[in-house]
C-alpha cells in the first residue's frame, strides 16, 4: 500500500508539472476555442445533443461524437466557465492515462521499463502540451489504454468482468472520438492472440457486450434527440469527404513527417529501429511496435500528424525506448521516482511563481470563451 502511494503521489507530481502549471492563465490552443464553444452552448441552450460551435461552418456540429463535450459542458455546469475550466477534463484524463499506461508496462515489461516510459514522455513537451489544452484525444488515448490494461488482466486471469470492463473502456472512447478507435482494434485483436492463454473464446462475448453496452444507448439517445442527422453527418464529413478522398500510403514517405518526428522526440526516435534487433523482447515490446505501426497505417497516410495526433504513438515509443535501452542502466526504479519527485515539487513551485507564460497561445476572437 506504502508504495501504491509513492506512485500515485509521483505520478500527480509530475502531472501538475507537465500540464497544470497556472492553470489560471488565459489561452486555448487549436480545437480548444471551438472545442469550449460548443460545451459552452450545450450548457447555455440546454440542448446536450445537437452541437453548436455558434459559426456558419460548425452550427450542425458532427465531426466528433459527444462525450467529450459533455465531459467539458459537465465541469462548466459546476465552475465558471472560462479557459481553466475548460482544460480540467485533460488534467484528469492524463492522470488517468498516467496511472494504466505505467500499469500496463509494468504487467508486460518491467517496473524499470514503466518509470523510465513516463518520464520520456513529460521531456517530451509536445505530448503533455496536448493535455493541458483543450483536445479529444486524451481522452481516447487515456481509455484505450486502460481498456489495454483491463483487456491482460481479462487474458491472464480469465475473468468475464474484465472482458466486460475493457468493453466499456473501448465503447466510450468510441464515444469520444468515434471511427478514430479504428486504428487500436487490430492491437486488441493481437493481445488476445499473444495474451489469451486459457481464455475461452466465448468469453470474448462479454467484451462485446460491455462495448455495446455504452454504444447502443448512445445512439438511440442521439438520433432520438438530436435536431439533425448527426451519424449520417458524421459519416459523411469524417469518412466520405475526409478519409476516403485524402487517404494515401503515398504520404508515409513525406520528408516532413519524419523530420518532426525526429525534431519533436529530440531524435530518440533513431532508437527505435536499432531495438529491434536486441534480443529478449518481453510482450510488452511487440504490443508497443504494434500500435507504432497502427499509427503509421491509419493516422500517417490521412496527413494526421504532429500536435495532438502524436498522443497515438509517442506513448509506445517511449516505451520501446525505455525497455531497450534504458531498463538496462544501473539505476534503480526507486531513486528515479524519489528524485524526480523531489524536481518535481520544486520545479512546480519556481514556475507557478516565476514570469514564465504557459498558456498564451489564443484562437480566433469570434470563438473565444465569453463569461
Amino acid at each position: 500500500m506504502k508504495s501504491h502511494f509513492k506512485i500515485l503521489f509521483w505520478l500527480l507530481a509530475l502531472s501538475f508539472l507537465s500540464v497544470g502549471l497556472k492553470n489560471f492563465e488565459i489561452g486555448l490552443n487549436n480545437d480548444g476555442p471551438l472545442y469550449s464553444a460548443i460545451s459552452r452552448n450545450i450548457i447555455t441552450s440546454g440542448d446536450w445533443f445537437s452541437l453548436d460551435g455558434w459559426v456558419p461552418e460548425f452550427r450542425n456540429y458532427a465531426e466528433h461524437p459527444h462525450l467529450g463535450f459533455w465531459f467539458i459542458a459537465a465541469v462548466f455546469k459546476i465552475l465558471p466557465i472560462t479557459d481553466s475550466s475548460a482544460r480540467i477534463p485533460g488534467h484528469l484524463f492524463f492522470v488517468f492515462f498516467l496511472l494504466f499506461y505505467y500499469g500496463l508496462i509494468k504487467r508486460l515489461s518491467s517496473e524499470k521499463s514503466a518509470v523510465w516510459a513516463i518520464l520520456i514522455l513529460i521531456v517530451w513537451r509536445s505530448f503533455s502540451n496536448c493535455f493541458s489544452s483543450v483536445f479529444l484525444d486524451p481522452g481516447l488515448l487515456a481509455l484505450v489504454t486502460a481498456g489495454l490494461f483491463i483487456f491482460d488482466k481479462a487474458l491472464v486471469e480469465n475473468r468475464k468482468v474484465w472482458h466486460l470492463l475493457s468493453g466499456i473502456c473501448l465503447g466510450t472512447a468510441l464515444l469520444i472520438k468515434g471511427l478514430a478507435i479504428a486504428q487500436y482494434l487490430p492491437v486488441f485483436l493481437s493481445f488476445y492472440l499473444l495474451r489469451r492463454r486459457q481464455t475461452k473464446l466465448y468469453y470474448l462475448i462479454f467484451f462485446v457486450l460491455g462495448f455495446l453496452s455504452v454504444v447502443i444507448p448512445y445512439i438511440s439517445l442521439t438520433v432520438l434527440n438530436c435536431k439533425f442527422p448527426f451519424f449520417q453527418t458524421y459519416w459523411q464529413r469524417q469518412v466520405a469527404q475526409r478519409v476516403a478522398k485524402t487517404y494515401s500510403f503515398k504520404e508515409l514517405l513525406n520528408l516532413n513527417l519524419w523530420s518532426l518526428l525526429l525534431k519533436e522526440t529530440y531524435f530518440l526516435a533513431l532508437l527505435v529501429p536499432f531495438s529491434l534487433f536486441q534480443r529478449n523482447k518481453s510482450w510488452g515490446y511487440w504490443i508497443s511496435f504494434l500500435l507504432a505501426i497502427s499509427f503509421f497505417l491509419f493516422y500517417s497516410p490521412n496527413f494526421a500528424y504532429g500536435a495532438q495526433y502524436w498522443l497515438h504513438l509517442f506513448p509506445w515509443l517511449a516505451w520501446m525506448i525505455a525497455e531497450s535501452y534504458l531498463s538496462k542502466l544501473p539505476i534503480k526504479s526507486e531513486s528515479l521516482i524519489r528524485t524526480t519527485t523531489i524536481f518535481s515539487i520544486f520545479a512546480v513551485w519556481f514556475v507557478q511563481y516565476s514570469s514564465i507564460s504557459i498558456h498564451h497561445t489564443t484562437g480566433t476572437e469570434e470563438l473565444r470563451i465569453k463569461n
